[in-house]
């Protein structure tokens, strides 16, 4: 089966946010994406306290997966991996505690949401519910380069009961502007079990992280079903470049070019260049959402290999291949797509 889609252009992501400090234990952050006209952050914090560390109550990204919980900004991939759909939206209305431990190498969080979409509650007595949490560990991590050397563990849980009854796992071939590929469509349910475990290694210049993502729905009137999903990823920077890790936070944050892309010409004529940050990348993804006589969605497998050009530190060019593999055993039926897109990223 071939699976035909139009080529295509769109403003992925368009965002203005606010955010800011006071008094030494508050912080706030309203975050507006002009792309979707939706509100993604709208938060209140407080810091320093006791047991507890820090709260945030507001929309809120729940601590669930390494991919998920970073920055859209810093994505290595132009979108996250079919198995990030698993768990998707990552973001509720919800209330969250937070801390590190042991000079940061230990970080936790739990919280409790709301299953609802969006940042209104909805008049209904079946908004749903989740529980999530996450801890990490870092066995180990060479302070003396500032982590261009580290080793990253942490495992997650998300025990939901969705909001109307029903819920949906659904997933794109890692393309924005491609159809779903895979979709359960809605299942009554009347709870789901999410376990996600993650690694990474940063070894100078070279990366490698992966992820597992398990889900057991305890579906209405019929025998559990289960689907799962997992991601490898490798990075390598040509320029000698390290991935950024923010320890607080147990992510990876912004890089930064270790000489800026630039053409000069001197008083004394001259020229002297800069070439950015110059980094290859390969993902092999999978989605398995096929459990036979429970769910038919089907799997999905993804191979994609890249380049990212980071000019400097706020903007960056991204361009990718994607074989996509999609296969639907109850029908007998596979398909495949060839996906070429690009990506030009600006942040001020």
């Amino acid at each position: 089966m071939r699976y035909d889609e139009q080529n295509g252009f769109t403003s992925r992501v368009g965002r203005l946010f606010f955010e800011g400090t006071g008094a030494d234990v508050m912080s706030y952050r309203v975050e507006f994406e002009f792309a979707r006209l939706y509100v993604e952050d709208l938060w209140l914090g407080i810091s320093h306290l006791p047991y507890l560390g820090n709260i945030r109550i507001g929309h809120i990204k729940e601590p669930f997966s390494l991919e998920q919980i970073g920055s859209r900004k810093y994505y290595t991939f132009m979108e996250r991996s079919v198995a990030e759909f698993i768990h998707t939206p990552p973001r509720r209305v919800g209330i969250m505690a937070f801390d590190t431990a042991a000079s940061e190498r230990v970080t936790w969080a739990a919280g409790l949401f709301s299953d609802a979409p969006g940042i209104n509650f909805v008049q209904d007595d079946d908004f749903g519910g989740a529980f999530t949490a996450r801890v990490t560990w870092l066995p180990w991590y060479d302070e003396a380069t500032q982590g261009r050397g580290l080793l990253h563990t942490g495992i997650a849980y998300s025990y939901r009961e969705p909001f109307g009854s029903s819920l949906r796992f659904r997933a794109r071939p890692e393309s924005f502007l491609a159809s779903y590929a895979v979709d359960t469509g809605k299942i009554p349910a009347d709870s789901t079990d999410l376990l996600g475990t993650e690694v990474a290694l940063v070894y100078g210049p070279f990366s490698a992280q992966s992820e597992y993502i398990l889900g057991i729905v305890d579906a209405k009137g019929a025998p559990n079903a289960s689907l799962q999903g997992t991601y490898v990823l490798l990075s390598y920077f040509l320029t000698g470049e390290s991935r950024n890790y923010l320890k607080s936070q147990a992510v990876f944050g912004q890089i930064k070019p270790l000489e800026n892309f630039l053409r000069v010409r001197t008083e004394e004529g001259s020229v002297q260049r800069g070439k950015g940050a110059w980094e290859l990348r390969y993902r092999y993804s999978y989605l398995d959402a096929w459990d036979s006589g429970k769910l038919s969605a089907g799997r999905i497998g993804n191979h994609g290999v890249g380049v990212n050009w980071y000019l400097n530190p706020f903007t960056r060019v991204m361009a990718e291949y994607i074989y996509s593999k999609i296969s639907r055993p109850e029908t007998s039926s596979d398909g495949h797509l060839h996906i070429f897109q690009m990506r030009t990223q600006i942040e001020f």
